[in-house]
């Protein structure tokens, strides 16, 4: 199980990679000139990169059966899911838009209490 997690998490890593293309970027902020993606894994929910960090980090915890673990990746949960809110907030500055364009969509994982809010828009 732990394995399968670990090769499902690289495989959503790499398709979200692959379709955010040039606008990858390790900070929260958007980069100059970056556009707002809506296909491959971001069908899905609205951060898959960060979805696919937290599988392959389960995969981890459950190959280990460590609580030590248990605890990393709940703090790595926090972490990505203070990150993405941030990332959303400079969205929705440079882009009204983006909070209708991902209205409906999942943050991060719906079955994962925290890890998905719904976007509001910025003048509400």
């Amino acid at each position: 199980l732990g394995s399968g997690l670990l090769v499902a998490g690289l495989g959503l890593a790499g398709r979200a990679f692959i379709t955010l293309g040039a606008n990858l970027s390790p900070l929260p902020e958007p980069k100059p000139g970056s556009v707002v993606i809506r296909e491959g894994p971001y069908r899905l929910c609205r951060h898959p990169m960060y979805l696919a960090v937290l599988i392959c980090a389960a995969g981890v915890m459950v190959i280990r059966l460590s609580g030590v673990h248990v605890l990393l990746l709940i703090s790595l949960a926090l972490t990505l899911r203070g990150k993405a809110k941030r990332e959303e907030k400079a969205l929705l500055a440079r882009d009204p838009a983006y909070a209708e364009l991902f209205q409906n969509s999942l943050a991060i994982a719906p079955w994962i209490p925290g890890l998905n809010w719904p976007l509001k828009h910025p003048n509400t």
